[in-house]
């Protein structure tokens, strides 16, 4: 009896602060009169305030070269700078209506704020004075006299154009876009310190929390990222939208249920604006039995809810099933040369992936722009360890959760929670190129931050002489976040355009295909044209993704505008070998000939583009009529071509068209393919 009651007195005995800051939750007594409510803590306090500040200003240092960056050649040009959604009134029809075909993505409150920042800053461009001269200066557009300044030198002055080859518009400056999105995280860095405060976390632990998640540099993607306004404007509705439901849990009668319908309401904003966050309620759900285990909000009856939550996860499942369906009609699942993964591989995928991005929030090194696309083996035991640690960790976490804390347990189940749609379980378009990526930690760097922190401040406080541990702990903090500060900044000037982005890509991940070829198509497109530097960038596409037919026409082109036909040739006879079906290898092979007056080879390879090339093909069309003009030339030739002279001077000029492609004019070139500049894109 005495061992057992000093079991129970010591499972039943209060721990001490700390484990109350924590949540601990203990066993409560049948009998044992509940104790009240804590009051929650106060907001927009002094300290509070101060907090807010510093962080601002560490975040405005960390991201500050967002401010005059660019726009990149990663969606940014199917988002903005090529949308011609973003023109008219006409546009917003299609934004918001998942079944247009103009639609790249269904995330419709991302696209129109898009639209208003390209309408208002065209329409601030047009005024001088009043609102429209408020709206230019807060959008930092130059004045109208600049304006028509610029204007009146365009028919002599060069098109000023962005680092994606579009010209630049008042409605298209980088600037504004990227101040749109630093401001939209500046208040989500306030909304994260309001959440962690109204959790009950101590302000220390709050503060170092929302630290992370305004300087860690996994957030560089996110805020520089105009493609990822999704990230910031949903995380905007994510937090407002929680805060909702912890007063809709603390408030009563009407102002309780008016607190719950806004919260739906932000929900459904966050899903409008990217379906990841349709794991609130999963988060909302935890953190509402970590609180009742505190006591710091009234005990709810399980039916009740499940009946609100459930209608929240049912409503984010709405919207998932209407992005699934928009990507898979525009993603890879229409082309079987980009399938993701096998059924077997997912679970695997997916457990390893979730410690990856463990690891990257713990210790955020050689962050990569496009991170290197495992090779997943079942047969190496690393992939069955990542698996099978899972049930090991939960296991753990569920046998300690007394003592790990109610609210630090939230913490680590919201940083895998907000991460599950991203982990690969359902596979989504941006997995053709890597299985993990930097801005999906976005939100969850929340919970990993608050459980970093609260595990820490127990660590701190496990014994009586607190204070000096206090002082080293506060002195480490502002270590690790000024490193982080550091860090991000550095990382933030990889993203100041497109060559520097896809350069920083390039060095860190040396198979990436959209990194070679979309740094190739920028230097194609300066004036003048850099073969130069883009046709080695183009081989090394077309040797990453062999079938990619795209990349390889783009290797070619630029042999031709060098002159480089021995190059072409061989690198034509090795495409042959691996494709042996490839006509149009045939076709550029046999125009090298030509041009190097090796008219039986030429003649060959042109029969053969004639019988592999599908008779409606303007590569079959081009073939036959390059080849009887060929033909014309040798049987006027005297002596016939493969019995003259190594110099050709007593033989017959060739025909105007043989003769450009001899002197390798890639204008013809063009001419004869039409195939289109091609932007590596992906939607998520």
């Amino acid at each position: 009896m005495a061992r057992h009651r000093n079991r129970k007195s010591k499972r039943t005995s209060p721990h001490d602060d700390v484990a109350a800051l924590s949540y601990a939750p203990r066993v409560q007594r049948i009998d044992e009169p509940r104790p009240p409510i804590v009051p929650p803590e106060p907001l927009f306090t002094r300290g509070f305030l101060l907090c807010a500040l510093l962080l601002w200003a560490a975040a405005v240092v960390a991201f500050h070269p967002t401010l005059s960056s660019d726009f990149v050649t990663w969606d940014d040009p199917d988002y903005v700078t090529k949308n011609v959604l973003l023109r008219d009134a006409d546009g917003l029809k299609h934004i918001w209506n998942p079944r247009s075909d103009k639609n790249q993505q269904f995330y419709p409150l991302v696209f129109t704020s898009y639209w208003l920042e390209y309408h208002l800053a065209e329409w601030a461009a047009a005024g001088d004075t009043g609102f429209s001269g408020a709206v230019r200066a807060l959008l930092g557009l130059d004045g109208v006299a600049a304006t028509q300044a610029a204007a009146t030198q365009a028919a002599t002055a060069p098109v000023r154009r962005l680092s994606t080859g579009d010209p630049w518009t008042p409605g298209l400056d980088p600037g504004i876009y990227h101040r749109t999105n630093l401001v939209l995280h500046l208040v989500n860095i306030v909304l994260v310190l309001a959440l962690l405060r109204r959790f009950g976390a101590p302000m220390w632990a709050a503060a170092v929390a929302a630290g992370l998640f305004a300087v860690h540099p996994a957030q560089v993607a996110s805020v520089l990222w105009v493609a990822e306004r999704k990230n910031t404007l949903s995380g905007l509705f994510y937090l407002i939208a929680f805060l909702l439901y912890l007063w809709h849990r603390r408030a009563r009668g009407w102002g309780s249920w008016c607190a719950y319908a806004a919260c739906l309401l932000a929900f459904v904003a966050a899903l409008l604006s990217k379906t990841q966050t349709l794991t609130l309620p999963i988060s909302l759900l935890f953190i509402d039995w970590a609180l009742q285990s505190a006591h710091r909000i009234r005990r709810a009856r399980w039916y009740g809810l499940i009946l609100r939550l459930g209608l929240m996860l049912a409503v984010g499942m709405a919207f998932a099933f209407i992005t699934m369906s928009v990507e898979r009609s525009k993603g890879p699942s229409k082309n079987p040369e980009k399938l993701i993964s096998t059924a077997e591989q997912r679970p695997f995928i997916a457990a390893n992936a979730a410690w990856f991005y463990a690891g990257t929030f713990l210790a955020p090194v050689h962050l990569a722009i496009v991170y290197p696309k495992w090779d997943v083996s079942l047969e190496h035991p690393i992939w069955w360890a990542g698996l099978l640690a899972w049930p090991v960790a939960i296991g753990l976490a569920c046998r300690h959760w007394r003592r790990i804390g109610g609210l630090t347990l939230w913490g680590m189940a919201h940083f895998f929670v907000i991460l599950a749609p991203a982990l690969g379980l359902i596979p989504f378009n941006y997995q053709q190129y890597s299985y993990v990526a930097d801005h999906f930690l976005y939100l969850a760097v929340i919970g990993g931050g608050l459980a970093v922190a609260l595990t820490a401040h127990r660590l701190i406080d496990a014994r009586p002489a607190a204070s000096p541990r206090r002082a080293v702990a506060a002195v480490v903090a502002l270590l690790v976040l000024a490193a982080c500060v550091w860090t991000s900044h550095g990382e933030s000037r990889h993203w100041r355009d497109t060559e520097t982005f896809w350069t920083r890509a390039i060095a860190r991940n040396d198979a990436c295909f959209p990194a070679f070829y979309n740094l190739g198509n920028y230097y194609t497109r300066q004036r003048p044209p850099q073969w130069d530097k883009a046709v080695d960038l183009y081989r090394r596409a077309s040797e990453i993704q062999p079938n990619n037919r795209t990349a390889f026409q783009r290797y070619v082109d630029g042999l031709i505008s060098l002159r480089r036909d021995d190059e072409l040739i061989a690198a034509c006879t090795k495409k042959i070998e691996q494709i042996p079906g490839h006509y149009r290898a045939y076709l550029n092979r046999a125009r090298a000939y030509v041009r190097k007056r090796q008219y039986t080879e030429a003649v060959a390879d042109y029969q053969q583009v004639i019988r592999l090339a599908p008779p409606n093909s303007s590569e079959h069309a081009q073939a036959r009529s390059e080849l009887e003009r060929l033909q014309s030339m040798m049987q006027k030739q005297q002596p016939a071509p493969d019995q003259a002279e190594p110099d050709n001077r007593g033989s017959a000029a060739p025909p105007a068209r043989v003769e450009s492609m001899a002197r390798g004019d890639l204008s013809v070139q063009m001419s004869d393919l039409r195939f289109e500049m091609w932007d590596m894109r992906f939607e998520i």
